[in-house]
C-alpha cells in the first residue's frame, strides 16, 4: 500500500504516482500485470521494487506519514516510519535481514 508519492520508471519514462491527489493511477494499475523480480527496503525506509520487465518503483520516506506498507509471507508487515526507518510487525517468518 502506497501512502505517499512514489516514482515509477516504465518504458524508459518516469511517472510520479500518488493516491491523493490522484496522479498517474492508470499507469499504477499496469503494475498488476508485472512480475516482481526484487524488493529492497533500506534501513532509512526507502522501498525499491524491481519488476522482471525492467520497470522500477521507488517510494521515498515521508516526514509526515508512513510512506508505504508491505505484507510479507507469514503474515508480517513492514511499514516505513514517518521521517525514516522501518517498523516490523506480526510474524517474522519470511522476513530476511
Amino acid at each position: 500500500m502506497l501512502c505517499s508519492w512514489a516514482e515509477l520508471v516504465a518504458d524508459e519514462r518516469a511517472y510520479g504516482l500518488s493516491a491523493w491527489p490522484q496522479t498517474n493511477l492508470g499507469k499504477a494499475t499496469e503494475l498488476l500485470r508485472q512480475a516482481v523480480a526484487e524488493v529492497r527496503v533500506s534501513d532509512q525506509g526507502v522501498l525499491r521494487v524491481l519488476f522482471a520487465g525492467g520497470w522500477r518503483l521507488l517510494v521515498p520516506t515521508s516526514d509526515e506519514r508512513s510512506a508505504w506498507t508491505v505484507a510479507v509471507q507469514g503474515g508480517g508487515l513492514l511499514t516505513a516510519r514517518p521521517g525514516g526507518g522501518v517498523a516490523v510487525s506480526g510474524s517474522s517468518s519470511g522476513i530476511r535481514s
